[in-house]
């Protein structure tokens, strides 16, 4: 049993039909403007009883959707969380619209139960408005189920290569391949980023609270 508040423990992997995938970029394109310069981002206007409904049917639960964004880039995000404690949006959905190159999503098993963070990883990484930037990684701070032991070279090496094998210490990876119509949906407690190959990715992510809360 979990000793975290209504945490959603899978990491669930759900088809997204392709009429949806295309309305949503129609609707990425039709802005004009768009939120920060390295994500490009805007809000999505389209099918959003959609995508909650396939929550709630993943989750097993009754659920509202919060907030969420569109975004492209190509840079690699670096591990964070998406929880923002005063919206209790503790389930993310992120869904993959177009991709140029190979990316995955890195999804840990391990949990940051207090608002949302962005771990630097001792880069020079620019400031983030959104999550907080926090120094240093996730195992200098008092993360839920760290593994204790070093992570997996391979893994390290194919997808996480340009952070120090030493600052992902105590985590251990799920690997979600960027694909479009395959969303993922889990909880935005459990750390999480993009993997370090070449891309330009174009997505959307969306925050949910079960309607208990």
């Amino acid at each position: 049993m979990s000793d975290v508040y209504n945490l959603f423990e899978d990491i669930v992997e759900v088809d997204v039909e392709q009429n949806i995938i295309e309305d949503c970029i129609k609707d990425y394109y039709s802005n004009t403007e768009f939120r920060t310069a390295s994500m490009q981002k805007a809000d999505p206007n389209v099918h959003i009883d959609y995508f909650t409904s396939l929550v709630s049917k993943v989750t097993n639960s009754d659920v509202s959707f919060c907030s969420g964004n569109y975004y492209k880039h190509t840079l690699p995000y670096m591990p964070h969380t998406d929880y923002k404690e005063h919206l209790n949006n503790s389930i993310n959905f992120v869904i993959p619209l177009s991709i140029k190159g190979d990316a995955s999503l890195i999804i840990f098993d391990q949990l940051w139960s207090e608002n949302s963070v962005t771990w630097d990883m001792n880069l020079p990484i620019p400031e983030n408005k959104t999550n907080k930037n926090t120094k240093g990684s996730p195992i200098d701070y008092d993360i839920k189920y760290a593994t204790g032991k070093p992570f997996q070279e391979d893994i390290h090496q194919k997808y996480l290569r340009y952070f120090e094998l030493e600052n992902l210490k105590g985590l251990s990876a799920n690997i979600f391949n960027f694909v479009p119509s395959k969303g993922v949906i889990f909880d935005n407690r459990k750390i999480h980023c993009t993997s370090h190959e070449r891309w330009e990715k174009l997505g959307l992510s969306l925050r949910f609270k079960y309607a208990e809360i």
